[in-house]
């Protein structure tokens, strides 16, 4: 019996309402004794004298029974309190972190709410959410978020958490969605497939269960949890979004998590281990087999990086809305698809006619067909996916969304915004279009303005990969962008974006319902776990 005793008082956590009473109840229901609950909190305290009065053995019950025995118990009662009784998760936070409080010790955990949390091997698992508050600035603090006294939820994650749980009354155990990561990772399994897979197992043991995954509440779960875990160590306080402003949120984050990705692998620690000239050169590719829907407006324009070219025209970036190819903003709006052509006949003066000259001074077209612009453009409803810039050791270190078409205007841009935010900026970049870029980089007509980035990329060494080199079959072209005449260029894996892109491939069919919001975060979120596993392994 006093094995037992002891065996319910470390199952049951310390902070449960009426603790002692629960603890008396079930032992006189499975001895049929009468103990008070004063007897047995003078029990516990003097746990050492127990064994010798009541002359108990060893052995007891064990933890399977004891745990069947606690459910049974809970079953009876007029209010549930199975989930307090077996599991309670309380904030791992023991100080305030508020800078204005000096550390102050929280309060005791309270009781909030019962939650249910979906588990590798248990399928489902009840509990209760505790909450701790901070006397002093009343910042009031959960499991895995902390909430401010504006009404603020910012996002926690300490290594010990057992569960994550966001939104409503569920959740899920770190394990799940660790295994989710590697799911998506090496299986390229989409959030659909996943929660299909888990109801159909969890029906086939427990086909009374009601309780089952939904598919958008894990994949939002899933965002935060990957979000938070690649902001960690940035010193970013992540916010916890309500599911209504989930996509408004993580649309105003973007630019900071598309930075926050390039500047994180464009770092050289990463490359330290990297010999000889294994990270001299960055191998750009676009990538147009993941792609998404887009509003057809084209005619909007946004600016270049630091102001070096006029603005890239990239269209409208928004879904479009439910049964149209235009996005809820411009429904109400009567532009056309390309916008308006009013402008296009313009009164030819002596200053067109003069710049028109000008540019036609250093216009050169050469023979090979590479000019991207003019094979294919994805006018009215996809984006035309990405562009990849990675080491040719396999590093992804940037990435970039392209509209329209894989202009060259773009590619400039992606340049300026990779030597903004890159360390490890390269001397050497390798490009399946080598000519044309290298065209518009000597067209000073392109340019308005002189920037540090504009002399950068204007001493940058700029070459063909050697699997389109064979399409380049101009003189010029083969003269100046001819891999083979570089050592380093010629030493180096060039092909390395198509080798990861035939890995990226895989997610097409999952990232072509994603909205701009959720698109290149996801990208963002998957190449990270990719870069993890290489550089970890």
């Amino acid at each position: 019996m006093a094995a037992t005793l002891q065996q319910l008082n470390v199952r049951i956590n310390k902070h449960v309402p009426h603790r002692i009473h629960h603890i008396r109840s079930m032992l006189n229901r499975m001895f049929e004794t009468k103990f008070s609950s004063d007897q047995i909190r003078i029990c516990l305290e003097n746990w050492e004298l127990i064994l010798p009065i009541y002359k108990d053995r060893i052995g007891g019950k064990s933890f399977e029974e004891i745990e069947n025995e606690i459910k049974a118990y809970c079953s009876e009662l007029y209010q549930n309190y199975a989930p307090s009784l077996l599991n309670c998760f309380i904030p791992l936070v023991h100080q305030c972190i508020n800078p204005g409080c000096s550390k102050n010790d929280l309060g005791n955990p309270i009781p909030h709410h019962d939650v249910i949390i979906f588990c590798c091997s248990e399928r489902l698992k009840k509990g209760t959410m505790f909450t701790k508050k901070c006397s002093k600035c009343s910042y009031k603090y959960f499991y895995n978020y902390y909430i401010r006294p504006g009404g603020q939820k910012m996002l926690t994650i300490h290594p010990d958490d057992e569960i994550f749980v966001i939104f409503s009354y569920y959740g899920y155990e770190k394990r799940l969605l660790m295994q989710i990561d590697s799911d998506i990772l090496f299986k390229h399994t989409g959030f659909s497939n996943f929660t299909n897979a888990f109801n159909h197992l969890n029906f086939k043991f427990d086909k009374e269960e009601t309780n089952i995954m939904n598919r958008f509440h894990l994949q939002k779960t899933w965002f935060l949890w990957r979000l938070g875990h690649f902001c960690a160590n940035e010193n970013f306080r992540m916010p916890v979004p309500d599911q209504q402003d989930f996509h408004t949120t993580l649309l105003d984050l973007l630019p900071f998590i598309q930075e926050l990705f390039t500047k994180k692998w464009g770092k050289r620690d990463y490359h330290a281990f990297c010999r000889g000239s294994c990270s001299a050169t960055i191998v750009l590719d676009g990538h147009q087999k993941a792609t998404r829907r887009v509003c057809s407006i084209k005619n909007i324009s946004i600016p270049s990086i630091d102001g070096t070219i006029r603005e890239v025209k990239v269209g409208c970036s928004a879904k479009p809305a439910y049964k149209s190819k235009k996005c809820q903003g411009h429904l109400s709006t009567d532009e056309n698809d390309e916008g308006s052509h009013s402008n296009n006949n313009l009164v030819r003066t002596h200053r067109h006619r003069r710049a028109r000259a000008r540019r036609q001074q250093f216009r050169f077209n050469p023979r090979c067909k590479t000019l991207k612009s003019l094979q294919y453009k994805r006018i009215l409803h996809h984006t035309s996916g990405i562009i990849a810039a990675v080491y040719n050791c396999g590093f992804i270190c940037s990435l970039y969304e392209l509209f329209g078409c894989e202009s060259i205007t773009q590619i400039y841009n992606f340049l300026l915004y990779m030597y903004k935010h890159i360390e490890n900026y390269t001397d050497i970049i390798i490009y399946d279009d080598a000519c044309h870029l290298k065209l518009f980089i000597n067209n000073p007509n392109n340019f308005v303005k002189d920037t540090r980035a504009k002399l950068k990329i204007d001493s940058l060494k700029i070459f063909c990969d050697k699997l389109h080199y064979r399409n380049h079959i101009d003189p010029w072209c083969r003269q100046n962008t001819n891999p083979y005449s570089d050592p380093i260029a010629n030493t180096t894996n060039t092909e390395i974006c198509e080798q990861i892109f035939s890995w990226l491939a895989q997610y097409k069919n999952i990232v072509r319902g994603f909205n701009e919001s959720t698109f290149l975060i996801y990208i963002c979120l998957i190449c990270d776990l990719f870069n993890s596993h290489k550089y970890e392994s």
